[in-house]
């Protein structure tokens, strides 16, 4: 039921996200305009956000749908999905700025 919810928070997540494809504009103010300053304007860029909180409720997910597993494998899951979040990183470079980049 858990895997379920999830997995329906992210299909929704997707559908919000592509359904609002227009590209940021400094000029407009944004409720979250700290969290997306300096990201390029590209499509690969824009997944950055999305990216970054769904890590963290992966996480989370992890932690709690596994939590009857011994702690190494817990941490060896973790290790993963921060590994496949890094490599995302360093493929779409999603800030202007090289040093932003590095700061993950």
């Amino acid at each position: 039921l858990v895997l379920v919810i999830c997995l329906g928070a992210i299909g929704v997540s997707f559908y919000v996200f592509y359904s609002k494809r227009d590209f940021y504009d400094p000029d407009k103010y944004y409720k979250l305009a700290e969290f997306i300053t300096g990201i390029k304007d590209s499509k690969y860029a824009r997944l950055y956000p999305f990216m970054a909180l769904n890590r963290r409720a992966l996480f989370i997910g992890w932690l709690i749908i596994f939590s009857w597993i011994e702690c190494i494998y817990l941490s060896v899951g973790m290790l993963i999905i921060q590994f496949v979040y890094l490599m995302f990183l360093m493929a779409i470079r999603p800030f202007d700025r090289a040093e932003n980049n590095m700061i993950e």
